[in-house]
């Protein structure tokens, strides 16, 4: 069996769609969709399959970011993700979309990658994630936390840190030491790397859940 991973990615501004087979990048597609992404999410798949030369039949697992990140795009990446390998019949791999924002940082040996997502109501969603070979280790966990929680976390870290964002609006109300790097998204092929690196974590799609980290409805706002 392969490892041909079929990657989505929606809790971001951009959709991001990746297609990999095992450590080989093969396509990707981001777009800004709007409001439009759970109407053109099913057509932008398959036009990347297409393009790419190959079928849904040719997928062994669907990959989906579980979150943090907008509450609508990752339902909209959910249900599709999880109705498609339910489908094919084929399992499904979570991915936090924080560390596949790391992964987009393709940070050298024991760097450390701060991946920020809006969150609204001046807050972020984050982590702080360190490089240990094709792996990370965790170094602050993901969770939402306003400007005092998130400054007061990274000063506890030892070590230079990379701040990264997809959007400058992330940082709203927020005062920080240091310039972000921005990034315009996580990007498909980022997304299906970091889902072949967790493909131990593959379940059956009925297991798949999201990560919140707030009730929603709670701060919620527009894209």
């Amino acid at each position: 069996m392969s490892d041909r991973i079929l990657a989505v990615d929606c809790s971001n501004r951009f959709t991001c769609i990746g297609l990999v087979d095992g450590e080989t990048p093969l396509s990707e597609m981001n777009l800004d969709l709007g409001r439009s992404q759970a109407s053109l999410l099913p057509v932008c798949v398959s036009s990347l399959l297409s393009n790419s030369r190959f079928s849904f039949d040719d997928i062994d697992f669907v990959a989906v970011t579980v979150g943090p990140g907008y509450f609508t795009g990752i339902r909209v990446a959910l249900s599709y993700g999880i109705s498609l390998a339910k489908g094919l019949g084929i399992p499904a791999i979570p991915v936090s979309s924080l560390e596949s924002l790391a992964e987009a940082a393709r940070p050298s040996e024991g760097e450390i990658i701060v991946p920020c997502i809006r969150a609204g109501q001046e807050a972020v969603y984050c982590s702080a994630l360190r490089r240990e070979g094709t792996a990370f280790e965790v170094i602050l966990a993901e969770g939402e936390r306003a400007q005092d929680e998130f400054s007061s976390a990274l000063s506890n870290i030892d070590g230079r840190l990379r701040v990264v964002a997809t959007e400058g609006r992330t940082f709203t109300g927020f005062s920080l030491s240091g310039e972000p790097e921005m990034f315009s998204c996580i990007g498909g092929l980022a997304l299906g790397e970091t889902a072949w690196k967790n493909r131990a974590e593959a379940v059956s799609p009925d297991d798949i859940r999201a990560r919140y980290y707030r009730s929603p409805g709670l701060g919620n706002f527009s894209k």
